[in-house]
């Protein structure tokens, strides 16, 4: 490496220029420097011309200054205070070999993981999902069973005796229409006939959940006055008229006549069903003290008390209607 005599350091001149005038005086070139020093040519350029804003980090700038002022016979304690006033450095802290340089960003401190701090962040996961579930289970508990009804629309006319009711609640929510319950499919959808009378005929709808939370739908459906009803036909020759009559509440029956289903549904107050029977008739009633049967235009009353289930209640034909005499076999 070169010797060169203690230089004295101008505050007047720059002091890039300074090491510059020194390097061209002793005829050195940048590549000369660069071998003897160990520091990249393009840095050292960047010092003489005062760009210390192309060195790598400020740890850098001053490492290689130090190198080339000394190298260069500079004083290397004068040389680094005028390099931190032409920076402009303020220190950082109480260090004075920490300074702030204007514009440079410094990486702010990063999260340190530890035991305590992985059990903070367990924790409060905990919490969280037990928190959640429990809201889950109020908003449930509290909330009534979904209830949709998308036939008949509310105010609607109808010409027939009769309109299908369907719709979709909850599964395993108790659905009723008047008070009568409804069966549901295990997905929540019902479809149910109900009887309906001349004039404007209420339907409520009701589904309760296991809470006792319920919602309820309103219909209406006018029947135009005067549509035909059942008639009260006359007793057969064989067999017998039976006759279901519904009144002062609601039931839904069903009704078996000679093994086949003929009629399942809601029947409202003051409705009736009519069938022809040859053998036997099989009834089933949700309010057995709403349900009166008659045969043969014979009033059998109520067939159980109010709000009664009865299932399968058999009227055979033998039982109510006389078996005529066979005819005596003409002599021979």
């Amino acid at each position: 490496m070169a010797q060169f005599k203690k230089h004295e350091l101008s505050s007047d001149e720059p002091l890039g220029k300074q090491l510059k005038t020194v390097r061209l005086t002793a005829k050195l070139s940048l590549d000369q420097v660069a071998t003897d020093t160990k520091i990249s040519k393009k840095y050292i350029k960047a010092l003489e011309d005062g760009e210390f804003a192309k060195m790598p980090a400020e740890v850098y700038a001053r490492g290689f200054l130090e190198n080339y002022a000394q190298f260069l016979g500079f004083p290397v304690d004068e040389v680094l205070v005028q390099y931190k006033r032409e920076r402009g450095l303020t220190p950082r802290t109480k260090d004075k070999d920490h300074f702030v340089v204007p514009g440079e960003k410094f990486d702010t401190p990063k999260l340190t993981i530890t035991p305590r701090t992985l059990g903070y962040i367990a924790g409060a996961l905990v919490l969280f999902i037990v928190v959640s579930y429990l809201f889950t289970q109020v908003s449930v508990f509290a909330a009534p069973p979904k209830l949709e009804v998308t036939s008949p629309s509310g105010g609607s006319t109808s010409s027939s005796e009769t309109v299908t009711v369907k719709g979709e609640t909850d599964p395993g929510a108790a659905l009723s229409i008047n008070g009568q319950p409804i069966p549901t499919d295990t997905d929540g959808a019902f479809k149910e006939e109900v009887r309906l009378l001349p004039g404007t005929n209420s339907l409520r709808v009701v589904a309760k959940n296991k809470n006792g939370r319920q919602r309820v739908e309103q219909r209406s459906v006018i029947v135009a006055t005067g549509s035909p009803g059942p008639s009260a036909s006359p007793a057969p020759q064989t067999g017998f008229l039976f006759i279901v009559r519904i009144g002062p509440n609601s039931a839904h029956v069903t009704i078996n006549v000679d093994g086949k289903n003929a009629f399942q549904g809601l029947l409202l107050p003051n409705t009736s069903q009519v069938f022809t029977a040859k053998e036997r008739v099989l009834l089933t009633t949700s309010n057995a003290g709403s349900t009166q049967v008659l045969i043969n235009g014979k009033d059998l009353g109520a067939v159980g008390k109010e709000g009664q289930l009865r299932r399968g209640i058999e009227y055979k034909v033998s039982d109510y209607v006389a078996t005529p005499p066979s005819p005596n076999p003409s002599p021979k």
